[in-house]
C-alpha cells in the first residue's frame, strides 16, 4: 500500500539551520551514500563503512550588487545576489531568508538562471503562489518563489538548478530613510543597508557567534558594489559612511522637480527655469562579498532646510487610488502646546561595561568607555530637580548605584552620580542586556509618575527576547515606564536599538563615536525627551466630503470609477488610531484614497489629543502633488495598508464574512501593486522548457522526518492530507522491520528529528542522527 509522508524537506542549496553551529563550507561536489543490498530481502542495511558525516551545503555567493537611490525621506533600491551551483548534479530546490528593516517593501522579484533563462516574479495569492511554484518544480521546470514570513523576514526559493549553473536573484524594494539627529542638535537623515545583504559565507542564524574560528573560501569572482545616489536639491550640506567609500558630488541627473526635504513645490515651472538639481554619488566595492557591519550613509540637511512636517500627495492612477503621505514632527507642529510642568517621575541609566567597551572602534585611540565616561557629566547636570534617578551597570553582572533605588536629585547625590560615571570601567565581562533590563524594572520606584528607561550599549545581543521583553513591559506598564537606547560604536545593531525604543514608547539611535567621539548633546537630547510629556497625540483630519474606512467592514472597489456619483471619498489611514509620537520623532501616515474623478484634499489638518496640553491646538498643512517618484509614495501606502490589515486580522474575533472580507481586499491591493504580505507572494516560473530529465535514479534530497513518523501505520485521511512533495515517487512501507532496530522513538532520544536521504525509486533509504552519525538504510518502493 502506498502512502506519501508529510515531511519537511531540507535543501540542497542555501540554507543556515538554527540547530547548526559551524559554518557551511564550500565543498566541489556531493558524496555519494556508501550502501551495500541484502539481496534476500530486497532492502538497503548498514555498511561496514559509514558516510562521512555531511553538512547542509551552501551555494557559493560570488556577487552582490546593490543601487540605492534616495528622493526626500524615500530610497528605491535594487539589491542583486549572484550565485553559483559548482556541483555535478542538479539541485533540485534551494533556499536562504534574509531580512530587510523596518518599513521595506518589495516591488519586483526577478530571478535568472544560466545565461538564457530569466524569470520574472508575478505577484499572486500566496497559496496559489505556493501551489504554482510547487508543481513547476516537481514537473522539473524552472521556478522561483519569494515569500513575506513577517513585515521584514523573507524567503526566496529557486527550484531545479542545473549543475555549474549561476543564479541570479535581483529584488526592488523601497522604504523610508529615517529621520536622526546629528551633533549640535543638527537634523539629518540616514540610510542604513543591512549586513544581511552580505552576510558571512554560511553564517548560522542563532548559531554560533565566534566567526573567527572559520575561514570560509571566497569564491572565483567575487565581489561587492553598492552605489547610493542622494537627489539634491540644495538642502544638503554632508554626507558620512560607514565604510571609507568615495563620494562624489554634482553630478548630472535627468532634468526633474525634485524636493527633498520641505514642501514640494507648487510651481512646476518656476523651479525648472531658476534650479537644476543633481546627485550626490557614494561608492563602496570590495573583493569580497561579505559585510562585517551595516553600511550607513548620513545625510546632513543645512539649516535652512530643517526636516518639515508636510502632505505629499501621488496623482490618481488607472484604478481611481491615489496616495496622501504626511510626515509629522511634533517638535514642530505643538511645540507651543506644551504646559510648562516640572517632571517629577524617574530616570534610570543603564551604562554597558562589557569588556568591549574597553576597545577601541575604527581610527580612535580613546576607548568607548572613555566617550562614556565624558558624556555622562553633562546629561546629569541637567537633571530636573524634581526627579529621582539611579545608575545601572552591566555586563556579566549588574550592580545599582545606590542599592536601595532611585534618589532625589539633590546636589550631593547629582555629584556623587558625576564621580561615578566619570571612573567606570570595562570590567563587567559579557553584554547581558535581558538581565540588566529586568533589575532595572525591578528596582523602580512605583510611587513615581513615570520611569524612564535609557541605555547605552554598544553590545550585539541576542534581540528578540530582549524586544519580548520591552514590549511586554511597556504593554503592562503603559505610560509608566518607557525605554530609550543608545547604541555606541559601529557594530552595535541598528535594528535592536531603533526596536527598543520603538517597543518601549521612546526611541533608539546609534553613534559612530568614530566620527562623532563627542556624542553628549545625543545623551542630553535623549534625557530631555524623557522629560517631555511622554508622548504627542493627535488625530489627522482630511476634511469635509472624506470618510474613513476600515478594510474587515469595507470592500474595496465599491466606489470605484467615473460612474461613481457619491460625493463622499472612501479612504483607508496606516496606521489607524494615529499612534502617539515622541517630540523629536519624525513619522509618516499613510492615506489610500479612493478618488476616482473626484479632486483631492487640499489641506490636512492636525488636532492635539495629548492630555495635559492646551486644547484644540491645530496645525494645518497644505497638500501639495510630488514631482518625483510617483510609485514610490503608492507602493509605501499599499504596505502600510496591508501591515495594519495584518495586525487587525490577529486580534480579530473572526467571523466567516469578515475574513473573506478581508482576504479579498488583501488579495487584490497585493496583486493589483505587486506588494508581498501575508497573502500575497511573487512567483516566477519558466513554462517553455525542463532543466531536469526525469530519470529513474537520481541525487537524494534531504528530508527532515521523526523516524516514528515513518514507521507508524498509515491512515486513511493521509492520502488527503499528506500530498506528495517528491514528484511522482511514492513511498510505500515493505516491511515492519525495515529499519531493523532502530526505535521509533529515536527521533526523542536523540535530541531532534532524524535525516533520511532518498536514493530513487526502490532504492535506498538512510538514516542518520542529527549530528549527522549514520544509524541504518532500509529500502522503499
Amino acid at each position: 500500500m502506498s502512502r506519501h509522508l508529510h515531511i519537511e524537506r531540507m535543501p540542497s542549496g542555501v540554507h543556515f539551520p538554527p540547530n547548526i553551529n559551524n559554518e557551511g563550507s564550500a565543498r566541489n561536489d556531493y558524496s555519494r551514500f556508501t550502501t551495500r543490498l541484502n539481496q534476500t530481502h530486497q532492502y538497503a542495511q548498514a555498511s561496514p563503512r559509514p558516510p562521512e558525516p555531511r553538512m547542509p551545503l551552501c551555494l557559493p555567493l560570488l556577487k552582490i550588487s546593490t543601487e540605492v537611490t534616495i528622493d526626500g525621506t524615500v530610497a528605491s533600491t535594487k539589491l542583486i545576489q549572484r550565485f553559483i551551483n559548482r556541483s555535478e548534479v542538479e539541485i533540485h530546490q534551494a533556499h536562504y531568508t534574509f531580512p530587510l528593516y523596518d518599513g521595506a517593501v518589495v516591488t519586483a522579484f526577478k530571478c535568472s538562471v544560466g545565461d538564457e533563462m530569466v524569470l520574472v516574479g508575478k505577484v499572486e495569492p500566496r497559496d496559489y503562489a505556493k501551489n504554482t511554484y510547487d508543481r513547476a518544480v516537481t514537473q522539473g521546470y524552472a521556478a522561483a518563489l519569494l515569500e513575506e514570513h513577517t513585515p521584514e523576514i523573507f524567503k526566496t526559493m529557486v527550484g531545479n538548478i542545473p549543475s555549474m549553473t549561476e543564479v541570479e536573484v535581483e529584488i526592488k524594494y523601497v522604504s523610508e530613510v529615517k529621520a536622526t539627529l546629528l551633533d549640535g542638535r543638527k537634523e539629518g537623515l540616514e540610510l542604513v543597508i543591512p549586513m544581511s545583504i552580505a552576510p558571512r559565507y554560511g553564517k548560522p542564524v542563532g548559531g554560533n557567534r565566534n566567526l573567527d574560528s572559520f575561514a570560509p573560501a571566497e569564491p572565483e569572482r567575487s565581489g561587492l558594489d553598492i552605489l547610493v545616489k542622494i537627489n539634491n536639491d540644495g538642502s544638503i550640506q554632508g554626507v558620512e559612511q560607514s565604510h571609507n567609500s568615495k563620494t562624489k558630488w554634482n553630478v548630472a541627473m535627468e532634468d526633474k522637480i525634485v524636493d527633498s526635504f520641505g514642501t514640494p513645490a507648487a510651481d512646476k515651472g518656476k523651479v525648472v527655469d531658476t534650479f537644476k538639481p543633481t546627485q550626490i554619488h557614494v561608492r563602496h566595492t570590495s573583493a569580497k562579498t561579505i559585510m562585517d557591519e551595516d553600511f550607513v550613509v548620513t545625510i546632513e540637511t543645512s539649516p535652512e532646510h530643517p526636516l518639515r512636517s508636510r502632505a505629499v500627495l501621488s496623482p490618481t492612477n488607472n484604478a481611481g487610488h491615489a496616495a496622501l503621505l504626511v510626515n509629522v514632527k511634533p517638535a514642530e507642529l505643538f511645540e507651543d502646546a506644551a504646559r510648562a510642568e516640572e517632571f517629577d517621575g524617574e530616570i534610570i541609566f543603564m551604562l554597558d561595561q562589557s569588556a568591549s567597551m574597553g576597545w577601541p572602534t575604527g581610527t580612535q585611540t580613546r576607548t568607548k568607555i572613555q566617550t562614556l565616561q565624558a558624556a555622562m557629566p553633562r546629561s546629569l547636570i541637567s537633571l530636573p530637580s524634581g526627579c529621582a534617578f539611579n545608575v545601572l551597570s552591566f555586563g556579566g553582572t549588574n550592580k545599582l548605584l545606590w542599592d536601595e533605588g532611585s534618589q532625589p536629585c539633590t546636589e550631593s547625590n547629582r555629584e556623587a552620580a558625576i564621580k561615578y560615571g566619570g571612573s567606570v570601567q570595562p570590567d563587567m565581562g559579557g553584554t547581558e542586556l535581558l538581565a540588566a533590563l529586568k533589575a532595572a524594572v525591578a528596582s523602580r520606584l512605583v510611587d513615581r509618575s513615570s520611569t524612564q528607561i535609557i541605555i547605552i550599549t554598544d553590545g550585539e545581543v541576542e534581540e528578540n527576547k530582549v524586544l519580548e521583553f520591552v514590549w511586554k513591559t511597556r504593554q503592562d506598564l503603559g505610560h509608566r515606564i518607557r525605554f530609550f537606547a543608545l547604541g555606541i560604536g559601529i557594530r552595535v545593531p541598528h535594528r535592536l536599538i531603533g526596536r527598543i525604543g520603538e517597543f518601549g514608547g521612546g526611541y533608539g539611535e546609534v553613534v559612530d563615536i568614530d566620527r562623532h567621539p563627542q556624542w553628549s548633546d545625543r545623551l542630553t537630547q535623549m534625557l530631555q525627551a524623557g522629560i517631555m510629556p511622554s508622548s504627542w497625540e493627535f488625530d489627522i483630519d482630511l476634511g469635509r466630503g472624506f470618510e474613513r474606512k476600515d478594510l474587515m467592514e469595507y470592500q474595496l472597489g465599491e466606489q470605484e470609477g467615473p460612474s461613481v456619483q457619491s460625493d463622499v471619498v472612501s479612504y483607508v489611514q496606516a496606521p489607524y488610531p494615529t499612534p502617539a509620537m515622541h517630540p523629536f520623532s519624525y513619522r509618516s501616515v499613510f492615506f489610500l484614497l479612493e478618488l476616482g474623478e473626484r479632486p483631492p484634499p487640499s489641506q490636512v489638518t492636525l488636532r492635539s489629543t495629548t492630555p495635559g496640553t492646551k486644547t484644540q491646538t491645530t496645525h494645518v498643512l497644505p497638500v501639495a502633488p510630488t514631482w518625483t517618484d510617483k510609485a514610490a509614495i503608492l507602493h509605501l501606502t499599499i504596505k502600510a495598508v496591508l501591515v495594519g490589515l495584518e495586525a487587525q486580522a490577529r486580534g480579530a474575533d473572526w467571523e466567516r464574512a469578515k475574513k473573506e472580507r478581508v482576504q479579498s481586499n488583501a488579495e487584490r491591493l497585493g496583486t493589483l501593486y505587486s506588494i508581498t504580505s501575508q497573502w500575497t507572494s511573487f512567483v516566477a516560473v519558466d513554462p517553455g522548457r525542463k532543466l531536469v530529465s526525469e530519470v529513474e535514479f537520481h541525487k537524494t534530497h534531504f528530508i527532515k522526518a521523526a523516524i516514528c513518523d515513518v514507521l507508524r501505520a498509515p491512515t486513511p485521511s493521509d492520502a488527503a492530507n499528506n500530498p506528495p512533495i517528491l514528484g511522482d515517487l511514492s513511498l510505500s512501507r515493505t516491511n515492519d522491520a525495515i529499519l531493523g532496530d532502530i526505535d521509533p522513538d529515536m527521533s526523542a532520544t536523540m535530541g531532534g528529528p532524524l535525516l533520511l536521504g532518498f536514493a530513487g525509486r526502490g532504492v535506498d533509504v538512510v538514516a542518520f542522527s542529527p549530528d549527522s552519525h549514520y544509524l541504518a538504510s532500509a529500502s522503499y518502493d
